[in-house]
């Protein structure tokens, strides 16, 4: 299933706030992801949704951090051009 076109973010969004959310999920992929290593290291069951989940989050984190290179550029061109 495709989901990336499901993220809407407004160009007068604040971008570091995109930005510390966007760090905020990745910390969170990587709890969840030492959370699943260990798990199936000891022989126990790793959830499909789990994993979905994490694709899920890292589109999330990549809207976020796209958005907010975007509007940066945005910004240095328009000051460039003044």
């Amino acid at each position: 299933m495709e989901y990336t076109e499901l993220f809407n973010i407004n160009a007068d969004a604040n971008l570091i706030e995109a930005l510390s959310v966007a760090s905020d999920l990745s910390d969170g992929i990587s709890q969840l992801c030492s959370r699943l290593a260990y798990a199936i290291n000891d022989g126990e069951i790793a959830y499909l949704s789990e994993v979905r989940t994490l694709g899920f989050i890292g589109d999330v984190v990549s809207a976020l951090t796209r958005s907010a290179e975007r509007g940066l550029k945005a910004a240095y061109e328009a000051e460039d051009a003044q």
